[in-house]
């Protein structure tokens, strides 16, 4: 289609043409462009209007929305300020307080929820706080109140918890020991307690797994040495390196001493036991020594020079007859006749020998404050003074100094009794002999009860001394116990038990030897002591047969059982041994007298003799004067008690 455009100057127009080809036609139409511009003007003005009102109306809305928007996002900001200003208010309190959150505070839920898990967590956090709290409140009174040694430290050895046990164990104040190391403190900083600590802390650091015990010497703050048990265990970080060491101990000082003394008393015993078999046949030896020199004394002129000689070897025997006594005394196994003494009388005595023998450079000062009496033998508590004395003055022998000996009564308690095994609660005598000499070593001060063992001089001692002297006063139920100081001196505490008796013997015997003429059958498997004991009984008047066999005598005595008025015999035979014949000998004549010598025995002593009916119990050797009074004292007793038994019949 054609569009035909007519252009005039006084109008426009606007003509559509098309043609129509069947009919060969054009068909025509024309408009007036001024009409339909004045009505499109019109309607654009129109339209524009209703746009720009549209448009105001529009950006009225939106800033309408967008102030209400604005309101409500300030509204919604300040209430999130606020909820988040309650917030870190909250958990700034909640690190230092048990503070809650109140969610009636907070707007919109999420906060609600979010206080909600908050509280919920400060509550855990309680709780937990609560339970660790009483967990260690539980450890702290545990720790504190536990009755044992409890403390921790680094692995360099410095203190880092001392509970209150410990403190007052060692001594320590807390203040005074945290941070110290333990070796110069509570270790002993050059003996094997100190090497102890180094091994066990490098062995923590190899196996901080394992729980590590030992048990070694101690040092307290006054330096009173203790013996503790340690269990000892690692404590770790994260990474398992080792942090502290926790070190937990027992006081076991008394236990160690009791095993200690225990020991040493098994020690005494077995060589108290070899003592003994010593003694026996060193008696026997001694018995035809002296025997026959007191017989060849008889029988030797007064004038003679071999008389002399022959007393010299008499005066020898003696000395080793003392030595043996000591030896027999040491092992406890030499009975004397024991009766109440006054020992502030023997101290006496033996002080005025003392200031004799010692040189004039140690003074001697004295404090006698005992009026009670021992059950013992004056010879034993002679020989006591005189060892403690003696020892005492040798210490102090090149400088001088001060000897102080006194006699106190005591009351021995149940403390006291704790760490001396044996003792009985009661009244005691203690001697007491301090010097200021040298003084020992706690090693020496361990070992010097021990027989021949001796600090002095070879030739000025035979170390016997102090191992007799406890032996005496343990014998008779009391204790030894020694305090010594390098360069301060020794103190020696000798406690004898008292007894209640204003008695005391004098036990005085008369030098002369008495005679008789009864009949006595003498038994000993031992040839040349029949022989002695012959020649000894015939010189003083009695009759005597003499069997070398036990059962050879025992067969003698029954077939003429009133042909003899005595028995004397040897305790230790073959065969049958002097108790057991005695026993055959009493069933066959209850009556008959019975002596029975020893040189040494365990198997009789004064109580078990009398029980069997042994009228004596002699110690071998035996010299003529002995020997005479004794015979003498158990046929006349025996006779007196045969008179009686007449008259009452």
């Amino acid at each position: 289609m054609r569009i035909f455009t007519f252009m005039r100057p006084l109008y426009n127009k606007l003509s559509y043409t098309a043609g129509i080809p069947e009919w060969k036609w054009y068909v025509g139409a024309g408009v007036n462009v001024d009409k339909i511009e004045s009505v499109i003007d019109n309607r654009r003005a129109a339209l524009q209007q209703r746009v720009k009102d549209d448009i105001i109306k529009i950006i009225s809305i939106l800033c309408a929305i967008l102030f209400f928007v604005l309101l409500i996002v300030k509204l919604v900001a300040n209430r999130n300020k606020k909820n988040i200003d309650l917030l870190s208010t909250f958990f700034s309190r909640a690190a230092t307080e048990s503070a809650k959150l109140d969610p009636q505070k907070l707007h919109f839920r999420e906060f609600e929820t979010l206080a909600d898990a908050a509280n919920r967590m400060i509550d855990e956090r309680i709780e937990a706080e609560s339970a660790l709290r009483q967990s260690e409140q539980n450890y702290r009174q545990l720790v504190e109140s536990a009755n044992s040694i409890i403390l921790r430290m680094d692995t360099a050895g410095r203190v880092t918890f001392f509970n209150k046990f410990a403190q007052g164990f060692f001594g320590f104040k807390e203040a005074e020991i945290m941070g110290q190391k333990v070796t110069g403190t509570i270790v002993p900083p050059q003996d094997q307690a100190g090497f102890d600590l180094a091994q066990m802390i490098e062995d923590i650091g190899a196996h901080p797994e394992r729980y590590l015990s030992n048990e070694n010497e101690n040092i307290r703050r006054n330096g009173e040495r203790v013996r503790v048990a340690w269990v000892n265990k690692a404590i770790c970080d994260d990474e398992t390196r080792v942090k502290e060491i926790l070190c937990v101990g027992i006081d076991v000082t008394h236990k160690w001493q009791l095993e200690k003394r225990l020991a040493q008393a098994q020690k005494m015993e077995a060589i108290g036991t070899l003592a003994g078999g010593i003694a026996h046949d060193f008696n026997n030896i001694l018995s035809a020594i002296m025997g026959y020199t007191e017989l060849s004394l008889i029988d030797i002129p007064a004038e003679s020079a071999v008389r002399k000689n022959l007393k010299q070897v008499l005066k020898a025997g003696g000395r080793a007859k003392e030595l043996v006594q000591q030896i027999l005394t040491y092992s406890r196994q030499r009975e004397r006749e024991m009766q109440p003494v006054k020992v502030n009388l023997v101290v006496i005595e033996a002080l005025k020998l003392l200031r004799a023998s010692l040189p004039s450079t140690i003074q001697i000062n004295n404090h006698i404050a005992s009026n009670l009496a021992v059950m013992s033998d004056p010879t034993n508590i002679h020989q006591v003074i005189m060892n403690l004395c003696t020892n005492a003055g040798h210490a102090m022998q090149e400088n001088g100094g001060l000897l102080e000996v006194s006699l106190q009564d005591v009351d021995i308690d149940a403390e006291f009794i704790k760490y001396h095994l044996g003792l009985k609660p009661g009244k005691y005598v203690r001697l007491t002999v301090s010097d200021t000499g040298h003084g020992m070593s706690q090693d020496i001060t361990e070992r010097i009860f021990d027989p021949f063992f001796s600090t002095k001089k070879k030739g000025e001692g035979t170390g016997m001394g102090l191992s007799v002297v406890h032996g005496i006063v343990k014998g008779q139920g009391g204790v030894l116990t020694v305090d010594s100081t390098p360069g301060q001196g020794s103190v020696f505490d000798a406690y004898f038990p008292a007894i209640e008796s204003e008695w005391v013997s004098d036990n005085e015997e008369t030098d002369l030897m008495v005679t008789g003429t009864e009949r006595i059958l003498f038994v000993d498997d031992e040839v040349f002591q029949a022989d002695i004991a012959k020649q000894m009984l015939s010189r003083l008047g009695y009759r005597l047969t003499t069997c070398t066999s036990s059962a050879e005598a025992l067969e003698l005595f029954v077939q003429t059982p009133g042909d003899f008025d005595l028995i004397i015999s040897d305790m230790t035979m073959p065969q049958m041994t002097g108790d057991a014949l005695a026993r055959e000998l009493i069933a066959v004549r209850p009556d008959i007298p019975i002596i029975v010598c020893t040189g040494y025995s365990d198997r009789i002593d004064s109580e078990k003799a009398e029980k069997i009916g042994i009228r004596e119990l002699v110690m071998k050797p035996v010299v003529m004067k002995e020997i005479s009074q004794t015979i003498r004292r158990v046929l006349d007793e025996g006779s007196k008690t045969a008179e009686q038994s007449y008259k009452r019949g």
